[in-house]
């Protein structure tokens, strides 16, 4: 069944709840935007590493995930 806004009350894997706030599958409340902006960062750094570095222009090689927010936002 879909039930769109129903999850189970607590998530067991942080990471999870990461995928959740990252897709706006919860409200903003559940969550902190810096957080969540952090990891997502970190993510995409280590497992699309070129697809970045094509959308945005620039190297990734020696970025951490915020070093990666810094240069999307300069962007």
């Amino acid at each position: 069944y879909d039930t769109p806004g129903m999850l189970w009350p607590k998530i067991a894997h942080p990471e999870d709840g990461l995928m959740l706030a990252a897709s706006h599958a919860v409200g903003v409340n559940a969550y902190i935007d810096e957080e969540v902006a952090t990891w997502l960062a970190g993510f995409l750094l280590a497992h699309y590493p070129a697809l970045l570095s094509a959308r945005y222009g620039f190297a990734v090689d020696a970025l951490d995930a915020p070093g990666v927010l810094e240069a999307v936002a300069k962007k």
